[in-house]
C-alpha cells in the first residue's frame, strides 16, 4: 500500500506542514517523533493552582513538568480514546518504516522544543498575570 506522505521511506514535508500549523512540533531528522503541549500544561501555567493536573499526578508528575511526546508519531494503530494525535490526518499505518533517529538526540531536541514552546509560543504574560491574581485570592 502506497502512502502519499512517505516517499523513499522518508516522511514528506507536506505531512510535517499539516501538523506544524497547529501546536505540534515534529522532531528529529527523520520526522517520526512529535511533541505537543497538553491542555493541563497550559492550565497549570495559566492558574498556578495545584489541582490543575492530569491523571499523571497520581504518579507524582506535575503537568507543568510533563513533556507530552511520541517517538512514533505517525505509526500507531491503537486509536486510543484519549490520544492527543490526530488519527484522521496522521495515520501512516502501524509499520514503522522510516529509519529511527538516535534516542539521545530525540530527547535533547524534544526538551529544546518544549522549552521554546513555553518561552516563546504560549501567552506567558497572561499566565503570569493570572498567577498573580490567583495568589491574591
Amino acid at each position: 500500500m502506497r502512502n502519499r506522505y512517505i516517499i523513499d521511506n522518508k516522511i514528506t514535508n507536506k505531512f510535517v506542514e499539516i501538523y506544524t500549523k497547529t501546536t505540534y512540533r515534529i522532531i528529529g531528522n527523520n520526522k517520526h517523533s512529535a511533541i505537543k503541549p497538553c491542555h493541563w500544561l497550559e492550565q497549570k501555567l495559566m492558574t498556578g493552582r495545584e489541582n490543575r493536573n492530569c491523571y499523571k499526578s497520581i504518579f507524582g508528575i506535575q503537568s507543568h513538568k510533563c513533556l507530552q511526546n511520541t517517538p512514533s508519531f505517525p505509526f500507531c494503530n491503537h486509536q486510543c480514546v484519549f490520544c492527543w494525535r490526530d488519527i484522521e490526518k496522521g495515520d501512516l499505518g502501524s509499520d514503522f518504516i522510516v529509519e529511527p533517529d538516535e534516542p539521545r538526540d530525540l530527547v535533547n531536541e524534544m526538551i529544546r522544543h518544549h522549552q521554546d514552546i513555553i518561552q516563546n509560543h504560549l501567552p506567558l504574560r497572561r499566565y503570569l498575570d493570572n498567577y498573580e491574581i490567583m495568589n491574591e485570592i
